[in-house]
């Protein structure tokens, strides 16, 4: 009797660790699709990085162009001015006035 109980015992743990390495299976199978994703998200994240350096870098020179008065006013370069440094694709200031300062 003690043999066929200790095969039982053997037979039961031999499917438990079946089933633990086919758990460990899926988890890695789940890491590697995760490192998959993350690696191919890197060129995404390189291109959105320099996107955002080029827009704080306009507009740290847009907010560059604003100067205070004597009293801490803040005083703004003619708008015509502003305009005209602008590349044509940039001309256009969004509120309906053109580089020349016309509606």
């Amino acid at each position: 009797m003690r043999g066929s109980t200790a095969w039982g015992e053997i037979t039961a743990a031999t499917g438990e660790q079946s089933q633990g390495i086919g758990q460990v299976n899926l988890a890695v199978a789940e890491l590697d699709s995760v490192t998959q994703q993350n690696a191919a998200m890197v060129p995404q994240t390189a291109a959105a990085a320099a996107s955002l350096q080029q827009e704080s870098q306009r507009l740290a020179e847009t907010v560059g162009a604003f100067t205070l008065d004597d009293t801490g006013g803040a005083r703004r370069p003619a708008l015509s001015h502003r305009l005209g440094s602008l590349a044509p694709s940039q001309q256009w200031n969004g509120y309906g006035v053109n580089r020349d300062g016309q509606r």
